[in-house]
């Protein structure tokens, strides 16, 4: 038995548990705008696979997104490349994880950084009752 099935038994290690799930809904700078133009409540996280608060955040983002079937939830996994810079500067995010929330296509809300279940919730509940903005 090697140390990392040592560590996390017969469950996936984290960040091939994080990938899977995010797998559900990802996108990335061809599609991001496809993914919010298509989902009238969507919360997108923006994260990177070396990010110590963003392995923190998954386990809180997956139960918010169990928790909310009415509600998108999308990532985009921060890359090396042009691209994946290109989207942070035009969207001015600084920090990760960052959170950002579109309905009606529309960037209504965000939070950088860690972010308290209350808070989180808060947010997710904020997008549910906020009516969606007229075109």
């Amino acid at each position: 038995m090697g140390i990392r099935s040592g560590l996390w038994g017969n469950r996936p290690e984290p960040a091939r548990r994080y990938r899977q799930v995010m797998s559900l809904l990802s996108t990335d700078p061809g599609t991001l705008s496809d993914v919010v133009a298509a989902h009238e409540r969507l919360l997108v996280l923006f994260w990177a696979p070396w990010c110590h608060h963003c392995r923190n955040f998954r386990p809180r983002f997956e139960h918010m997104a169990a928790a909310n079937p009415d509600i998108a939830f999308a990532g985009f996994q921060i890359g090396d490349d042009e691209a994946s810079q290109a989207v942070l500067d035009d969207l001015g995010l600084t920090a990760i994880p960052s959170l950002l929330v579109f309905q009606g296509g529309q960037w209504i809300d965000s939070h950088s950084g860690d972010i308290p279940d209350a808070e989180f919730g808060e947010l997710v509940g904020r997008l549910r009752t906020a009516p969606v903005p007229a075109l």
